[in-house]
């Protein structure tokens, strides 16, 4: 599974092949346009923000033998963008966006770059600490967040200690109460506790549906939606090949929905299989439904590619912001692949339907 901003907060994937996903989510809308820019600083800030990956160039879905080329390739890439944000910060000593390109690099060094240099490490650090203490409160959060991540990794890994990282997540709420990355720190505690104690995690989310923290309550909000048995999914879209798609006019069907993306190894593997059950029994009522995670609107020519070579009759759904595409957001989908089989009636059955699981499923929704 690949997994938004995983290096730091996630282990269900190693770093290497969470920076897949980082990499084809590194292109960013510009905060500027080019009639907004008034002064030298606003002209880098622009060019900056327009850095982008070259995902045209990006080494096949890593393996193994073509890990160390593929790390080569991302780090370049890291180090391009690190570079400009120190630079910036350095450059532009007046101006308030300095505090976001240092933290930029911070998170850069700290979480995405593998292969650091001494000097990157020391300048971090060094920039780090001066984050703490005078940077603006919402750049001061996003930095604690990053400790608080990186003391909550071990202590949700195996034989998690779920007290210790209540306290750690706790810490960080009472210091920062409306901190963004309060949404991330739960959302790693939730996932952990549902695999461990799928009804305490239930709990818990309906106690955070009441936060007044909206990074929170966002991600509550996703659990809660994600667990619901009850209530039939509402999902309405043009897909990218222009069909009308309505789940209210799907009720009657089997329904999966996909999340997946073009830079997701295994979201593209485990396409023969969902082929095969399509062509088994679509006649018989099983629908499929794409969603496609993209970044930025420039991966649409990719995308249609891969649908073209794959041969995917079903519509998809062209996201363009990755994980923060409304509908990922709508229901807290941090990790792709990520399914939902929906049965007759429209309500989710089952998150996890994948391989030999997926056939099993469908052919019990169609009562065969």
């Amino acid at each position: 599974m690949f997994v938004a901003n995983a290096k730091p907060f996630r282990v269900l994937i190693s770093g290497w092949l969470a920076a897949a996903a980082l990499a084809a989510a590194a292109a960013e809308p510009p905060t500027l346009t080019p009639a907004d820019v008034k002064s030298p600083a606003d002209a880098a800030w622009f060019a900056y923000k327009n850095l982008r990956f070259d995902v045209n160039n990006m080494p096949k879905f890593p393996n193994d033998p073509e890990r160390a080329m593929f790390i080569t390739w991302l780090d370049a890439n890291y180090m391009a963008r690190a570079a400009t944000a120190l630079w910036y910060y350095q450059t532009f000593a007046d101006d308030e966006r300095r505090w976001q390109a240092a933290f930029d690099y911070v998170r850069l060094v700290s979480d995405f770059i593998e292969h650091q240099s001494e000097q990157q490490r020391a300048q971090a650090r060094e920039l780090k600490a001066l984050l703490k203490n005078n940077a603006p409160e919402s750049i001061k959060a996003r930095v604690w967040g990053i400790d608080a991540l990186n003391d909550l990794k071990p202590l949700l890994r195996k034989d998690p200690d779920f007290k210790a990282a209540r306290k750690v997540i706790d810490d960080y709420a009472v210091r920062f109460p409306q901190g963004e990355s309060a949404g991330k720190l739960e959302e790693f505690y939730i996932s952990r506790l549902a695999d461990e104690d799928l009804p305490a995690a239930k709990v818990w989310v309906n106690r955070l549906l009441s936060s007044s923290n909206p990074s929170v309550l966002q991600v509550a909000q996703g659990w809660k939606r994600r667990w619901d048995q009850e209530t039939p999914l509402d999902m309405k879209f043009t897909a990218l090949d222009g069909r009308e798609v309505d789940l209210e006019k799907l009720r009657g069907k089997v329904v999966l929905i996909d999340f997946w993306a073009t830079w997701c190894g295994p979201c593209v593997e485990e396409f023969p299989n969902i082929k095969k059950i399509y062509a088994q029994y679509h006649h018989k009522g099983f629908e499929v439904i794409g969603i496609a995670l993209e970044n930025g609107t420039t991966a649409k020519p990719k995308l249609l590619k891969l649908i073209e070579k794959e041969k995917l009759p079903w519509p998809q759904y062209f996201g363009t912001k990755g994980f923060n595409t409304e509908v990922a957001v709508k229901y807290s989908i941090t990790g792709i692949p990520y399914m939902f089989l929906l049965d007759r009636e429209g309500k989710i059955v089952s998150t996890d339907a994948r391989g030999t699981k997926l056939a099993a499923e469908v052919k019990r929704l169609l009562n065969l």
